[in-house]
């Protein structure tokens, strides 16, 4: 069973087309991770037809616009204030300090599963057994 609020059922549109929006940003931030809108590992011409042919997120506003459920306006009023929201999440995020490793096996189940104890146990013993780098 999840957490409260961790639901497996579809969130209505304007929260998926929140998190599809920041999706796509999130992967413009770090595109040195994304070899599919890197220059460096394709050609712009390539890049371009991605976007706008492939994209899913590209493709989705598209349609969305189409609809009249979606303006272009909208889409960039939204990628502003989230642009905002996500550089404020990553400053503060640098800033914070480290979860505990507990944390890793506690964030999202109310229950841990087994194969969560038994991580969680393995990684209590890889400490315990090299402590030095921990």
């Amino acid at each position: 069973m999840t957490r409260p609020g961790v639901s497996p059922r579809q969130p209505p549109i304007h929260i998926r087309i929140r998190f599809l929006c920041l999706c796509h940003l999130v992967a413009l931030i770090v595109h040195r991770c994304a070899p599919f809108i890197n220059p460096r590992y394709r050609s712009i011409d390539e890049i371009k037809k991605w976007k706008e042919d492939v994209d899913p997120i590209s493709r989705f506003r598209n349609y969305l616009e189409k609809e009249g459920l979606w303006s272009q306006d909208e889409d960039t009023q939204l990628r502003s204030d989230e642009r905002l929201e996500v550089l404020k999440a990553l400053e503060a995020a640098e800033t914070a300090g480290k979860p505990s490793l507990e944390e890793m096996f506690t964030d999202v189940f109310d229950e841990k599963p087994a194969h969560l104890v038994e991580q969680e146990e393995a990684m209590l013993a890889h400490i315990a057994k090299y402590p030095d780098k921990y």
